[in-house]
């Protein structure tokens, strides 16, 4: 269902983050029309909206992990490994080695 709503520019915000919209259209400097698709409860995004308050800063976490140094330290222990891998007397498993198959 397409519904059609006319409205200030200064209220699109509340649109946006409530409604799936088509597409805006500018009628002059202070209006525009939105067309809502309506598949969404809007009582429910209204009450997770209200209810979410959420503080993103609480989740900024220094990372103490390098992912170029993690990759060429596996490289490394994989070129190292190589040998013992295809070495015939012994068979690795991914985690030991052992000379009993």
């Amino acid at each position: 269902m397409i519904e059609t709503v006319t409205i200030n520019k200064s209220d699109i915000f509340n649109y946006v983050s409530t409604n799936v919209i088509k597409s805006i259209i500018d009628i002059d400097d202070k209006l525009c029309t939105l067309l809502l698709i309506k598949m969404i409860n809007q009582d429910l995004i209204q009450t997770l909206k209200i209810s979410l308050n959420v503080n993103i800063s609480d989740f900024q976490q220094v990372i103490k992990s390098n992912v170029a140094i993690a990759s060429a330290i596996t490289s490394i222990a994989r070129i190292h490994m190589r040998p013992f891998k295809i070495h015939l007397a012994t068979k690795y498993t991914g985690s030991i080695f052992t000379s009993v198959p």
